[in-house]
């Protein structure tokens, strides 16, 4: 038979009741347990210290002292084996007593016998079994409960604090231990939030199902979003005793989640103004490039020289405003090239338009500052845009402080960014002094559209900062602001550095030629005023409205140079146009002319052997310079 304990100890002043109670214990069915006397107090608190028995029968009287004395001494000091009482007395309260001080169990000593010992030594391991188990569970649960981001509670039916856990000191400078016992209104939290938490858990307390609340609370370190389950807890007569309350700081994913709707948004509306900016590009080819033509024809000194200058500087100023949608769209390309962002800065900051009352500027741009490799106009409109938005911000002068400084980007920064890789990348940061932004309209201020200045300002489209995103995402970097109401703005923009040279241009200057060039385009006017600046300057010029027009023209008579659209509905693209005009002639230049393209289909080009890209609305500089450029391009010089 299964021996009951191992090692019993024996607790009595009296030697001839330790050998009564040694005799009943070795009756017992089964193999006989070691056991071990003390006589005193003293001895038996200096044995059981020692934890070698399994159980402990305690007389009530020893000497001086009695047996209830040493079980909650010994329950104090940690000691979990069963401790049961023999007494004389048939007294209930005293044995009520004992039970509450740690006695596993009590037997009066007239009335042991072997099977009634075994029974309540075998039910008080048992039942010591049961509560270590349960308190092994317990104190599993806690080191969670502990050790959990998520803040976790549990209210009585008067709102009290039953449990708190210490995720909480994350939003409270109040310690866990100090919430056990008291309401929020105990605790002195403001009586909004005391009518928060009334509501939650009355609710909860009332229906007896759980609810799910999502608020906002706002720390010193900001405004925190939590997702909070209030759960009910129930008695067997199916009361609602407690809740348990869990809360998540769900910030990050909501951040997350505004990141993505914003992203769609963008996109959405980047669509419509793709769409919208390709048609206004083709209405707006002749307000650019004709009066270039016309000056051509008048004779210096009339005034009507001047309204033609008016004219396109207006057609200019339009067509900027156009590629800002285009690059909202993502619709432009970007001949993408190394180049120096102090230069940039530099040529932005020289391109700034004077106000009434201009800010003082102060440019830290450092020294040795390593290469990006970027879309040249793309970066400039962007910085450019900065800096009007800065000196919008300051009417009245203030302080514009620009900086640009090589940095490593670890692994906080990437958390605080998100979407790029850690590495090196050249920082640029913009900083005002002037009105800043409500805290309410920065998680907008990237949205197309949004604008926070008045319908009476110059600039006020709402566009300026939603392209500034556009840019430095399709350029894979970050951008990010900081803001005050009353301080002022910092915007910080990170670019991945090349290791590439800047190229050294040499080409400023309108130069014509004499060559064979062929103009690619589906619209009628965008044919026109090509042909036009191109036999402007001194060229043979063919124009076609397909790419299947060019391809069987060109298979009889062949051009030096093909200037091509990229997108031609009802009909082949530049693409495809370029790639079949090879197969006939191998060498064939070409030059993609295009304010609408598609990535995908231009950089197949440029794979192809197109050798630039030009952006529409073309001008007589961009279209003679790129052409030029192109007829060049890797011809020896003839020897005479």
């Amino acid at each position: 038979m299964e021996q009951l304990c191992k090692k019993v100890l024996i607790i009595d002043d009296d030697e001839d009741d330790f050998i009564l109670a040694r005799d009943i214990l070795s009756r017992i069915a089964g193999a006989i347990p070691e056991v071990e006397w003390a006589s005193s107090y003293s001895a038996a608190l200096s044995i059981i210290e020692r934890g070698e028995h399994d159980v402990f029968l305690v007389d009530y009287r020893l000497g001086g002292q009695n047996g209830l004395e040493l079980i909650r001494t010994a329950r104090q000091r940690g000691v979990r084996q069963p401790m049961i009482l023999l007494t004389g007395q048939g007294d209930l309260d005293a044995d009520m007593r004992a039970v509450r001080d740690g006695a596993s169990d009590y037997l009066l000593k007239d009335e042991i016998n072997p099977l009634l010992l075994e029974r309540s030594i075998r039910y008080s391991m048992d039942r010591q079994r049961a509560q270590n188990d349960l308190k092994e569970s317990e104190e599993k649960y806690r080191a969670l409960s502990e050790n959990s981001p998520d803040i976790i509670m549990r209210f009585d039916c008067q709102y009290r604090h039953l449990y708190v856990n210490s995720a909480v000191r994350a939003i409270s400078k109040v310690a866990s231990h100090e919430f056990i016992g008291k309401t929020h209104a105990e605790l002195g939290f403001p009586e909004q939030m005391q009518e928060f938490w009334r509501k939650h858990l009355g609710s909860a307390f009332g229906s007896g199902k759980p609810q799910r609340v999502e608020f906002e609370y706002r720390t010193e370190e900001g405004l925190h979003v939590f997702d909070m389950r209030l759960m009910p807890e129930q008695s067997t007569g199916c009361e609602v005793t407690s809740v348990m309350c869990t809360m998540r700081d769900i910030t990050e994913i909501k951040r997350l989640q505004q990141f993505t709707a914003r992203a769609q948004r963008l996109e959405t509306a980047g669509r419509i103004a793709g769409q919208v900016a390709h048609d206004f590009n083709n209405l707006l080819a002749p307000l650019v490039a004709y009066p270039d033509l016309m000056r051509g024809e008048l004779p210096p000194g009339l005034e009507a020289v001047r309204f033609l200058d008016k004219m396109k500087d207006a057609a200019c100023r339009m067509s900027e405003i156009n590629q800002q949608l285009l690059t909202l769209g993502r619709r432009g390309h970007y001949n993408m090239e190394p180049l120096s962002l102090n230069e940039i800065v530099r040529q932005a900051v020289g391109q700034t338009g004077t106000t009434a009352v201009a800010p003082a500027m102060q440019l830290n741009l450092q020294e040795g500052l390593m290469n990006i490799k970027a879309g040249p106009s793309q970066i400039l409109r962007a910085i450019t845009n900065l800096i009007n938005n800065a000196c919008d911000a300051m009417p009245n002068g203030g302080q514009l402080t620009i900086t640009t400084e090589n940095v490593y980007v670890d692994d906080e920064t990437v958390g605080r960014l998100g979407r790029i890789p850690i590495g090196e990348y050249v920082r640029l940061t913009v900083s005002d002094t002037g009105v800043g932004i409500d805290p309410d309209a920065l998680p907008r201020i990237f949205d197309p559209f949004f604008t926070t200045k008045t319908t009476d300002r110059a600039r006020g489209s709402g566009l300026g900062l939603s392209v500034v995103h556009a840019v430095v995402e399709d350029h894979h970097g970050a951008v990010e602001c900081k803001s005050t109401p009353g301080k002022g703005t910092t915007m910080i923009i990170y670019f991945p550095i090349t290791r590439e040279a800047v190229e050294v241009k040499q080409w400023d200057q309108i130069i014509g030629g004499c060559e064979k060039i062929m103009v690619v385009d589906d619209d009628e006017v965008q044919r026109e005023v090509c042909q036009q600046l191109l036999e402007k300057l001194g060229y043979q010029v063919t124009a076609v409205s397909s790419g299947e027009l060019a391809v069987d023209t060109l298979i009889t008579t062949p051009h030096d140079l093909l200037l091509l659209d990229m997108i031609m509905p009802g009909g082949i693209d530049g693409t495809e146009t370029l790639k079949r005009v090879l197969e006939v002639h191998p060498e064939q230049r070409a030059i993609v002319v295009s304010g609408y393209a598609e990535s995908r289909r231009v950089s197949e080009a440029l794979r192809l052997g197109a050798s630039a890209f030009i952006r529409k609305p073309v001008t007589m500089r961009s279209i003679a310079q790129a052409v030029r450029r192109e007829l060049d391009r890797n011809i020896a010089p003839v020897v005479v």
